[in-house]
């Protein structure tokens, strides 16, 4: 019995001793990769920042903090001054403790053809056509776009004229990219 008491003693006492043998190893290399290594500050959101956010707010609230890195993990265009966020604007999501790039920023100037690149003299519209709409096909005149609607089945016919709906063609399920067949 008391041998037993002895065994379980010695078992806490080195398990005791291996996590202490953890947490110093851990820390010394962290100390190793914060000293030894080549560092660069980031700048990372401290919380998630929805896209169209103007950050100039942010900035001044606290929003973001500098963080040393290894040189390695750093993303490219990882913006490296909190200066550098002044005036602009995020044109996609950030989640919190993200790298901030200049691909996720704009500075607010007019893209050329508005945000989406439409040059003068076309339009742009949006048609709710249903679940995993893809693979538009236009007819050689460009009078009908026709769309799969992998989801739905089917393939929508659209008027380009009026940007309407004009048909839905059954299809099957997943239909795959498309084409048109001129007969003469």
């Amino acid at each position: 019995m008391r041998s037993r008491g002895l065994v379980v003693a010695l078992a806490v006492l080195l398990a005791v001793a291996a996590a202490g043998a953890v947490v110093l190893y851990t820390n010394g290399v962290k100390k190793a990769a914060e000293s030894g290594g080549s560092l660069t500050t980031v700048i990372v959101a401290t919380q998630d920042i929805p896209a169209n956010t103007s950050l100039n707010s942010l900035v001044e609230s606290g929003g973001f903090k500098e963080l040393a890195v290894p040189a390695d993990a750093v993303v490219d265009g990882a913006i490296t001054s909190l200066t550098a966020l002044r005036g602009q604007t995020t044109t996609a999501p950030i989640v919190a403790n993200e790298q901030l790039t200049s691909s996720n920023l704009s500075s607010g100037e007019q893209v050329a053809g508005g945000m989406l690149g439409i040059s003068k003299g076309h339009v742009a519209a949006t048609i709710k056509l249903g679940r995993g709409p893809g693979f538009p096909v236009f007819s050689p005149d460009g009078s009908k776009l026709y769309v799969m609607n992998v989801g739905e089945g089917d393939v929508a016919v659209i008027d380009t004229k009026s940007m309407t709906i004009s048909a839905r063609h059954k299809v099957g399920s997943d239909p795959f990219g498309g084409g048109i067949l001129i007969r003469k």
